[in-house]
């Protein structure tokens, strides 16, 4: 079975790895830079929502959007 098995296992894991490939979405994140002049969580909060907003803007939804 074995001898059966790993060369279809392969054949098949090959076609998942082009397919996602395919359908994969990439989300570029925007760039932060910590800066001192910022409060903490000021600046955390900004980065959460750009963070979130880029999300969105690659289709995918985030909890609490209706």
């Amino acid at each position: 079975f074995a001898v059966y098995a790993a060369p279809v296992l392969l054949n098949y894991m090959s076609r998942v790895e082009a397919l996602e490939k395919v359908i994969a979405t990439q989300i570029a994140l925007p760039y932060c830079s910590a800066s001192p002049v910022c409060e903490i969580e000021a600046g955390y909060a900004a980065g959460v929502s750009d963070c979130r907003e880029a999300i969105r803007r690659a289709g995918y939804p985030i909890e609490g959007d209706d």
